[in-house]
């Protein structure tokens, strides 16, 4: 897996062995990141948090093209032994910080400093979209017109927070 554009284009990124870990494919992240920069969210330096951060490709992405820094979210000692080794191979370790627990425990602590975008890409059939929405709008995780992207099933019933605006 290659990052697609920016500073770090080109290079390889580490992904998880086994089918613990989904990472974005080459083109998803190249139309999700075009969607995103056509918005003009890459303008300024923005703050990423990445919730079941997986290979973290989309935040390493997102770093890649301005973002200025990045939080991810990530329990699995697998799947995190890899993130740090792609931290590590891009020398992001200043502006890069992991989470090593529950996804969930962390959104309800809340945080005092917001996020600009947002990237949600739970397990399947878990339901965890559900219940990470109403916490990332009611715990301080969005800054004033903050973006969040979430993967889910196309069949899965999501009832968004009266705040949120919805774009599919």
């Amino acid at each position: 897996m290659r990052i697609i554009a920016g500073k770090f284009r080109s290079r390889l990124l580490k992904s998880p062995d086994g089918r613990e870990c989904r990472p974005a494919m080459g083109r998803t992240r190249e139309a999700l990141f075009s969607m995103l920069e056509a918005r003009g969210l890459f303008d300024s330096d923005i703050r990423v948090l990445d919730i079941f951060a997986g290979s973290g490709s989309l935040a390493f992405e997102a770093i890649s093209r301005g973002a200025k820094e990045a939080v991810l979210l990530e329990q699995s000692p697998a799947v995190l032994a890899c993130i740090e080794a792609n931290i590590r191979a891009l020398g992001l370790e200043d502006c890069v910080t992991v989470i090593a627990k529950d996804a969930l425990r962390v959104l309800r602590r809340g945080t005092e400093e917001g996020f600009d975008l947002v990237f949600l890409d739970p397990p399947y059939r878990k339901d965890y979209a559900q219940k990470c929405l109403p916490l990332l709008a009611e715990k301080g995780w969005l800054l004033p017109g903050a973006s969040i992207l979430a993967e889910v099933e196309h069949d899965l019933p999501l009832s968004v927070p009266a705040s949120f605006s919805l774009e599919t």
